[in-house]
């Protein structure tokens, strides 16, 4: 009887074991590395190792150029960005970009998905598919914010300066700041006060730094998430990701005097903004949220056991 309780204990842990997932990054940012180890230790035992892995994820180039140093005939090379980089440029297997693009070899999580795991495991927020958006336009103190430090988009700019010319936009951020202070950029209390000057505006203005269908990083999201009405340019089709009634988006207006148009029927009446306010923010049909998803585009089409022996 002995034997057989031995026996069937090392049967069930046997059973209970995790594949082996060596699991190595070079070239990339913040907690990015957190988030992989996290969302992939549900299916995985992970053993990191960033000089001798298996499966290696990097970033683009904007974060070094380390990821050329591993040959792809013994590294399985995962090319992850959030930003408009195309994975056709790097020497990669398997791509996890914003792209609408489905294939084995490339799952589209845009950045707003590790966004979201940070607030949850490192803010204590609670996750996005859980919040309801409450408030109304009194709740509010200020007209509209900004919190960008990149110059060179054009269309950003001149959405700024055009809707100034209706009312002024609080910029706390480095480019064409007027609140007499810049917020803090780095670590999460810098995060939380970004998200609280947010809170206090009835809009934010949140365009990405280019226009490319399906690229959407934190801003609309951030934006979302803290209670203001964002104004929105950057993918087209935005929509399949966030609820387009919660959000005002330039695709839909011939001229940025049609949108300014929009944004003051909902700034001079409290109905018609409350009414956007209280909108639910994700499209219902938004899968990508879902990280057992990618688990299983992973461990169906990346994962090749123990590769390095």
């Amino acid at each position: 009887m002995i034997i057989v309780n031995v026996m069937l204990a090392i049967g069930i842990q046997y059973m209970q074991s995790k594949p082996i997932l060596r699991l190595g990054f070079t070239d990339y940012f913040g907690t990015l590395d957190d988030f992989f180890i996290d969302t992939l230790s549900k299916k995985y035992d992970i053993i990191r190792d960033d000089d001798n892995p298996d499966y290696l994820i990097f970033c683009d180039e904007t974060f070094g150029v380390k990821n050329r140093l591993f040959n792809a005939k013994h590294n399985v090379k995962i090319f992850f960005t959030g930003e408009n980089r195309r994975p056709q440029n790097y020497n990669c297997h398997f791509a996890i970009t914003f792209d609408h693009l489905d294939m084995p070899r490339h799952y589209r999580m845009p950045l707003y998905v590790l966004d979201n795991w940070v607030h949850i495991n490192k803010i204590d927020l609670p996750d996005i598919r859980d919040v309801l958006r409450t408030g109304t336009a009194s709740d509010k103190t200020s007209f509209c914010s900004f919190i960008v430090a990149n110059g060179s988009c054009a269309e950003r700019n001149d959405a700024f300066h055009f809707i100034s010319k209706y009312k002024m936009i609080d910029s706390g951020g480095p480019l064409f700041n007027n609140t007499g202070y810049v917020l803090p950029r780095d670590g999460i209390n810098a995060q939380k006060t970004k998200f609280e000057f947010m809170r206090s505006h009835k809009f934010n203005l949140c365009y990405e730094n280019g226009s490319h269908p399906g690229y959407v990083t934190e801003k609309l999201f951030h934006a979302l998430y803290m209670n203001t009405i964002p104004i929105y340019w950057g993918s087209p089709t935005v929509e399949m990701d966030f609820n387009s009634k919660a959000f005002i988006s330039r695709h839909n207006y011939e001229t940025d005097a049609d949108m300014l148009e929009h944004i003051i029927s909902l700034d001079t009446n409290d109905d018609n903004y409350n009414e956007m306010l209280s909108q639910p923010i994700l499209n219902p049909n938004n899968k990508v949220l879902d990280l057992n998803r990618f688990n299983t585009w992973f461990d169906n089409n990346v994962y090749r056991g123990v590769i390095n022996k």
